[in-house]
């Protein structure tokens, strides 16, 4: 989130500006620390007109000085929607010719001491894997691309489930290290979708490609039918990347050994 507020701060200044960056302790209370962070620049600044809309999808300002400078306009709906999921707020204010202030505040719980930290496992490491992601929203399908390619994995997205299994079907065996699948999704949903690639793999969820559900639905219902219906495990929105990032290599740890155990078994027979 900071990152892209100070990306932007430094696309948008000439050479000439500045950049400032403070951070402050606002209140802390038992547990938790609540922060004031501000990124000032003297950049060329926005008019009030584009600020009713700059955390809006594939926003861009039209006037020439900030149309010459390349972008998908995703950056800051991504940014604002990563700080609402925190239960943070982010304002701004810009004044053409003289620059913006963005203020994000935010209530961050305190780390556990390191004496009370258990051992973790290590870091997960995407690098390498290539993941199938069904999600029907676009804003959430930006982000957890966005998110999953910064870990270094390589992604392809469907907007459906139809659309995913085709992709699944159609693709040469062993393309796809594992499947994230929305649940709720049009023309058909995440466990129809499972469901089918299944019946293609001809083979029971244990020993087929990883899918992890993605979903809102939480509950223990939920989670049963996804598991019935073929996936090998659940994640809830709103995305917690680093336990994505640990239940994929966790599922493909599992997979891996899996098969490798089957071809053990083959050879001593």
């Amino acid at each position: 989130m900071l990152l892209n507020i100070l990306s932007n701060a430094v696309k948008y200044t000439p050479d000439s500006g500045t950049i400032n960056f403070y951070a402050r302790e606002t209140l802390f209370e038992e547990g938790l620390v609540h922060l004031r962070i501000e990124i000032a620049d003297t950049g060329i600044g926005m008019s009030e007109e584009f600020l009713q809309h700059i955390f809006e999808p594939f926003t861009q300002e039209q006037q020439t000085s900030r149309t010459t400078y390349k972008g998908t306009g995703l950056g800051m709906a991504i940014t604002k929607k990563l700080v609402d999921q925190m239960h943070g707020s982010l304002d701004v204010e810009s004044t053409p010719g003289k620059g913006s202030t963005f203020t994000m505040r935010l209530s961050l719980p305190l780390a556990e001491t390191a004496y009370d930290t258990p051992e973790e496992e290590p870091p997960a490491d995407l690098h390498g894997l290539h993941l199938l992601m069904a999600e029907d929203n676009e804003l959430n399908r930006e982000i957890a691309v966005t998110l999953l390619e910064e870990q270094g994995a390589a992604i392809t997205t469907a907007e459906n489930g139809r659309e995913a299994v085709e992709l699944f079907q159609n693709a040469p065996q062993g393309t796809f290290d594992a499947v994230l699948m929305d649940v709720m999704m049009p023309e058909m949903n995440g466990l129809e979708a499972t469901r089918a690639i299944r019946a293609f793999e001809h083979c029971p969820p244990e020993s087929g490609i990883p899918i992890i559900a993605m979903t809102a639905n939480v509950f223990a219902d939920d989670v049963k039918a996804c598991l019935e219906a073929g996936m090998n495990s659940h994640v809830g929105k709103p995305l917690d990347m680093q336990v994505l990032a640990a239940e994929i290599c966790r599922q493909i740890r599992r997979h891996t050994a899996l098969l490798e155990s089957a071809d053990f078994t083959k050879l001593g027979n």
